[in-house]
């Protein structure tokens, strides 16, 4: 499989302890006919011997406005998001220029962190996808509202690849070239409207996007779990749609109480299409409770309401009164 009109992909890694793994992945596109090229996102130089990145990590910093002895300076999570940041530039002013194909990092705690920094930074529909350690755990504050495909490493990338990271390390390439590969169909042309959904609005918002598809226009509809109106409003700054029915506003209500799993990504919900112009219709769907995980996680206060036991791992709790004016204000 080879990449489509030419391009190279990137391979992010942090490659003072990750060199053998980043090395194997550039070696398995380049065998494959795809260049690919490895971007550092260390904070401390390679050690001597290993082979070495395309985009080097003083690059990368540079990118970021500091130098590697700067980035050296600063406390370990500014330096690592600096490295993020540095890396996020590189990668999208390569997309701009149609250079970027998609991108593919490793890492484990510190590197996926670093990584999804750089990832977040290329839009939505640039294949990505990020190899981790910590893939099991809630990876919200990595991904935000990004489309990066995840998959967990399984054994840690230590001593360079073994037959477990050598399996799933050629996985994950080939879900990357397989995403580059496949281009998306050609839009039909129709001007699209986004319409938010939960559960409980899910007839609503169905027979609304079956209108609109009958009166010409693409329904897009968006889960309100929190990224998912994150990525609505995203996707509306770039000018993807010509109007909004807001019909799910759920993630208002993680914005009041923090202590809801569905808090939006991005603060300020239901703010982009007023200041965009957008027509925007807003229904106060799903403002009556909150999401939890599982029953054990819900906060003692809220445990003696009424309660939906949605799935094993998603609880609905009843909102009080108050606590829903708390929301409209």
């Amino acid at each position: 499989m080879r990449t489509p009109r030419g391009g190279w992909v990137a391979v992010l890694a942090t490659v003072d302890t990750k060199a053998q793994e980043a090395d194997f992945l550039r070696r398995w596109f380049q065998e494959r006919g795809c260049e690919a090229r490895v971007v550092d996102l260390g904070l401390r130089p390679p050690p001597r011997g290993v082979p070495p990145a395309d985009v080097l990590r003083e690059a990368v910093a540079q990118a970021a406005g500091a130098g590697p002895a700067e980035v050296g300076q600063m406390r370990r999570d500014r330096a690592l998001a600096a490295m993020g940041e540095g890396a996020g530039r590189l990668l999208l002013e390569a997309w701009r220029r149609g250079e970027l194909r998609g991108a593919l990092a490793i890492g484990g705690n510190q590197g996926t962190a670093a990584a999804c920094i750089a990832l977040r930074a290329l839009p939505l529909g640039v294949p990505k996808v990020v190899v981790s350690t910590v893939a099991s755990g809630n990876l919200r504050p990595y991904i935000h509202a990004s489309d990066v495909a995840v998959m967990f490493s399984v054994a840690d990338f230590v001593g360079g690849p073994n037959r477990v990271s050598r399996t799933v390390l050629s996985r994950a390439a080939g879900m990357l070239l397989g995403a580059v590969a496949a281009e998306p169909e050609p839009q039909d042309g129709k001007p699209a409207v986004a319409l938010t959904a939960l559960g409980n609005t899910h007839g609503a918002v169905s027979s609304l996007a079956a209108w609109l598809q009958q009166e010409g226009y693409e329904a897009v509809v968006f889960h309100a779990s929190g990224a998912g109106g994150t990525a609505m409003e995203r996707l509306a700054e770039e000018g993807a749609f010509v109007a909004v029915l807001d019909l799910t506003p759920h993630e208002l209500v993680g914005e009041v109480f923090p202590e809801d799993i569905y808090a939006p990504v991005q603060a300020g919900r239901l703010t982009v299409a007023g200041r965009l112009g957008l027509p925007q219709v807003v229904a106060p769907g799903g403002l009556d409770y909150f999401i939890f995980g599982t029953p054990e996680t819900v906060p003692a206060p809220y445990r003696e309401r009424p309660t939906h036991h949605h799935n094993p791992y998603n609880t609905n709790v009843k909102a009080q009164p108050d606590e829903v004016e708390r929301v409209a204000e």
